[in-house]
């Protein structure tokens, strides 16, 4: 049984640019989650890998249709960083990826660019401190361990901070929601 057209699963197999843009902030969530961030060199690559599993999947019907999307992503991107932890390759050598016509299309420049000015956005809103471990981690490719010597914090401490900075990153790139059970006047 095909998917609706208006579900997100049968938007984003027809090439829908927005969906692919939701799908692919899904991905990156859980991607850039803390457990893990030592394979943040590896990003890029997990995500095109997840999406393309992802895609793969919906391609054959595997996902039930009343099932969360969001959940299924999540799980895909777990099995994947886990096989990619492990070393194990995720493709065999020979195998390619689907032909870029049957692929949903790519981000926009223009999409990339409005996200490209949030994130600057949200890191100009960010205290000093958290901008500075942020480019330290990210940028200058610095472990905990590193990070911690240089703050002359434990690593602990480290850890903690980073993911606060974090969050506090993504929550200002977020939309502003009303808060369930509270009215806005």
């Amino acid at each position: 049984m095909p998917y609706h057209e208006s579900s997100v699963q049968g938007r984003l197999l027809a090439g829908d640019d927005e969906t692919l843009l939701l799908v692919r902030r899904w991905i990156s969530e859980s991607l850039t989650a803390a457990r893990y961030w030592h394979l943040r060199s590896d990003w890029r690559d997990l995500q095109q890998e997840v999406l393309s599993r992802l895609v793969d999947s919906l391609r054959q019907e595997r996902f039930r249709a009343d099932g969360e999307l969001k959940s299924y992503v999540q799980g895909i991107c777990r099995h994947t960083a886990q096989n990619w932890r492990a070393g194990r390759t995720l493709r065999p050598s020979g195998a390619m990826l689907a032909e870029p016509a049957e692929m949903p299309s790519r981000v926009d420049p223009e999409q990339r660019l409005i996200s490209d000015q949030l994130v600057r956005r949200a890191l100009d809103e960010a205290s000093s401190d958290c901008r500075e471990m942020i480019r330290a981690y990210f940028l200058e490719d610095l472990s905990y361990a590193d990070l911690a010597a240089r703050l002359d914090v434990p690593v602990g401490t480290v850890k903690s901070r980073l993911f606060r900075c974090l969050q506090c990153v993504r929550n200002s790139m977020a939309p502003a929601a009303p808060m369930p059970g509270r009215t806005t006047r």
